[in-house]
């Protein structure tokens, strides 16, 4: 029995040595080895390659780089979408504005109340009907002083003339829209501001084609050059009368106190007609000098002095009777 257990102690010595032994092989088998004598610049002694830290060095500043261009783009896009939005809530806000302004009342024109009047005269075909409308107020504007011409509402009458108002107290100021009708049919239409013709005026044949149309702007026509002695452009200096792209209608010149200087028709940039100049105070109507032109631009007509007085109204000149005599016949053609 000894023997035998000797026996199976010495076998189990040598079988664990055995199996030790294997492991060892088994484990210097398997782990690779590292020639130390070839060692190659790199990270980890060369197993990793420098042309890969490059490229993984440039891989991380292209990703820098993208990243600064997102960021970049983000914030310019940023305050693009900031302006676009304040530029848009500045139109909504002006759209808005624009919505709430109010609408001039009916009895209103340039902020002037009138009031409704209507003319009648005539009889039959030729009987005429004038929607007129007046100053409400007479204390709350005035005619100006440079306009040549002040339609007023006659009541005696029963319409609107423009020959000078000897009383004050006596017809209407025109003001505010306009329309005439001859046999019912509407012949012209217009407005006045404050006695004077004022935006754009038309008439009328019978069948209602336009025949003419006139802009004018407080009294004058609207295309006029017109020249003042001051600044603020209340005083007027002179008025060139323009019409279709010609110097064409009524020129008139005033002294800078308002009074007038001297006034004619023009036909395409030559005088015609009858001109007069006035002193700037004196009798007589202040009249200085009347003067006959051609009859139209194509008369070539030298022009005529027809008088000429002092401030005092004194006649220094005249031309004879004949003269005369021919420029009234010219004045009537």
């Amino acid at each position: 029995m000894r023997s035998l257990s000797f026996l199976f102690a010495v076998v189990l010595f040598f079988a664990s040595h055995w199996v030790i032994a294997q492991q060892d092989e088994f484990k210097t088998k398997s782990k690779p080895q590292t020639d130390t004598t070839t060692r190659k610049k790199g990270l980890l002694g060369g197993l990793i390659q420098t042309d890969v830290l490059d490229n993984i060095k440039n891989a991380k500043q292209t990703i820098k780089d993208v990243k600064e261009d997102l960021k970049k783009n983000k914030d310019e896009a940023e305050r693009f979408s900031s302006d676009l939005t304040a530029d848009l809530g500045l139109k909504l806000h002006k759209s808005k504005k624009s919505k709430k302004v109010k609408k001039a009342p009916r009895d209103e024109y340039n902020a002037v109340k009138f009031e409704r009047r209507i003319g009648e005269y005539g009889t039959g075909v030729r009987l005429t009907i004038e929607e007129i409308n007046v100053l409400r107020n007479p204390d709350e504007a005035e005619p100006s002083i440079y306009a040549k011409e002040i339609w007023w509402y006659d009541p005696k009458l029963r319409r609107i003339t423009n020959v000078p108002r000897k009383d004050k107290n006596y017809g209407e100021v025109c003001h505010g829209p306009y329309k005439k009708y001859v046999n019912d049919e509407l012949v012209e239409e217009g407005f006045f501001d404050v006695g004077v013709k004022d935006g754009r005026w038309e008439t009328y044949n019978q069948e209602y084609v336009l025949l003419t149309k006139t802009k004018y702007k407080s009294g004058f026509l609207a295309d006029s050059h017109i020249s003042y002695y001051d600044k603020e452009q209340k005083k007027i200096k002179e008025v060139i009368p323009v019409q279709h792209g010609k110097v064409t209608g009524e020129y008139r010149a005033f002294y800078e106190g308002g009074q007038l200087k001297e006034e004619g028709k023009m036909d395409d940039s030559v005088k015609i007609g009858r001109w007069r100049e006035y002193h700037q105070f004196g009798a007589m109507g202040r009249l200085k000098r009347e003067t006959m032109y051609p009859k139209d631009k194509f008369d070539k007509t030298a022009p005529v002095v027809l008088q000429e007085r002092d401030d005092k109204g004194k006649l220094i000149y005249e031309a004879p009777k004949q003269v005369k005599k021919k420029s009234d016949d010219d004045d009537d053609n």
